[in-house]
């Protein structure tokens, strides 16, 4: 019969038996519980056997001599057989019998995994703490469990300290799942049974209102790139908007164009620019603010974009408009996410972040991406050793900036970058793209 052979190992740490062969273990350490052999027929027992079947069978009536002996030998015959062929059946059962039970032995034994009874309730904590309370309980980051568990238990909301950690909107409990006296997992699970928290049906609540009210695709789609196109437009040193380019002188040049040498090229531009302006003025209505009059529609254009306006004040309108638009949609969006974050953050929480946000419309020099002034540092010491330094800082700083970008003409202490510009500078308009060497304070 086959032997399985993954018993050997164990065989051997169980018995100290050599690497015999299973094949060959009846004759080895282990011969004397294989070799439990049965005692052949004595020969003399077989003759008298034989004998007394002969004498039976002449006793017969019609029987001969002949056919007597051949019984007796017959006779004699199938008990020799017999005897062999119980002589293999038990070697074979003593050999199965034995396998059957190392096979028992050897095999490992089956363990159960299991959760333990009522979990414990959790507390938001920080992060520090939670993998204290692991470690209080010999648990490490080895265990599988682990990371869930930091996650789902730390914040760094300080409003939510101490109370109920939420998960998916209710109670969560701390278990742990065991082999034997072995942890094998850390289980984070809500407590069933448990009613919704009612910051997180609040949250809730409020966000689906948010999503109903959400235009930002809408804005993405439509209102930035319209202003964006009228920007690009302005940007143009041959377009010109303002004094002479109202509505109705737009409409006399088309018509005195070949007499006066304006080019289609310019007023197309004009013409583009207006068409933009009739789109976007009717965005400035509030909403549910009802029927725009004439004189409110003309009030919009002149807000965002006019012929009538200065090329400068026309750009500043769409520039300011974009910014608010994409720091609102930035605003929306961060809002959305804290409101559905797994962590359930506060209100609180949630308002302080969003208020964290840098919502400038404009770039200053006094501000960079870290919030430090170029020009001076923490202390209010200069930055520079004398007024070419100083210069060259600024010309730096308008070098870094994108075309058409929008900076505040101002060192952060009142005294202006560029003397004889206004508050705002717009560079590709109020100034060249590259500065001219002698220009600047």
């Amino acid at each position: 019969m086959a032997i399985d052979e993954n018993y050997v190992n164990r065989l051997k740490g169980l018995f100290g038996a050599s690497n015999t062969n299973l094949q060959n273990i009846d004759s080895g350490a282990l011969a004397s519980l294989f070799n439990r052999k049965r005692e052949p027929l004595d020969p003399a027992l077989l003759g008298l056997i034989a004998s007394a079947e002969m004498t039976r069978a002449s006793s017969v009536p019609g029987a001969t001599a002949l056919g007597a002996g051949a019984s007796g030998i017959l006779k004699g015959a199938e008990l020799k057989l017999a005897s062999d062929i119980a002589d293999r059946k038990a070697d074979a059962t003593s050999r199965s019998d034995l396998l059957t039970f190392l096979g028992k032995v050897a095999k490992p034994k089956a363990t159960t995994r299991k959760v333990l009874g009522k979990g414990t309730a959790l507390t938001y904590m920080t992060e520090e703490k939670a993998k204290k309370f692991l470690s209080d309980r010999g648990i490490g980051p080895e265990i599988p469990g682990y990371e869930d568990f930091i996650f789902k238990v730390s914040t760094n909301d300080n409003e939510k300290l101490g109370t109920a950690a939420i998960f998916a909107g209710k109670p969560i409990e701390f278990n742990i799942e065991t082999e034997g006296s072995d942890i094998k997992s850390v289980i984070v699970n809500q407590i069933a049974g448990s009613l919704p928290d009612s910051l997180y049906q609040s949250k809730q609540k409020k966000l689906d209102n948010m999503n109903k009210k959400d235009e930002s695709i809408i804005k993405m789609t439509t209102v930035i790139p319209r202003l964006k196109q009228a920007k690009e437009i302005l940007l143009n040193p041959n377009v010109t908007t303002g004094f002479g380019n109202t509505e109705g002188f737009l409409r006399l040049k088309q018509m005195l164009k070949v007499g006066f040498g304006f080019t289609d090229e310019d007023l197309n531009d004009q013409q583009i620019l207006q068409s933009l302006s009739f789109q976007l003025a009717p965005m400035m209505r509030p909403t549910g603010s009802g029927s725009t009059s004439d004189m409110e529609f003309k009030a919009y254009q002149k807000g965002i974009l006019s012929l009538a306006n200065d090329k400068e004040a026309n750009y500043l309108n769409l520039y300011t408009l974009q910014k608010m638009t994409e720091n609102g949609i930035k605003l929306n969006k961060l809002e959305k996410q804290l409101l559905s974050h797994p962590k359930n953050y506060s209100f609180k929480y949630i308002d302080d972040k969003v208020a964290e946000q840098d919502i400038g419309i404009f770039d200053k020099i006094y501000k960079d991406a870290e919030g430090q002034n170029r020009l001076f540092d923490n202390e209010g010491d200069a930055k520079f050793d004398d007024d070419a330094g100083k210069k060259q800082i600024i010309k730096n700083f308008y070098a870094d900036l994108d075309r058409g970008a929008v900076f505040i003409n101002d060192d952060g202490r009142g005294n202006k970058l560029f003397d004889g510009l206004g508050t705002y500078i717009i560079k590709g308009i109020s100034l060249p793209l590259e500065l001219p060497a002698n220009l600047g304070n």
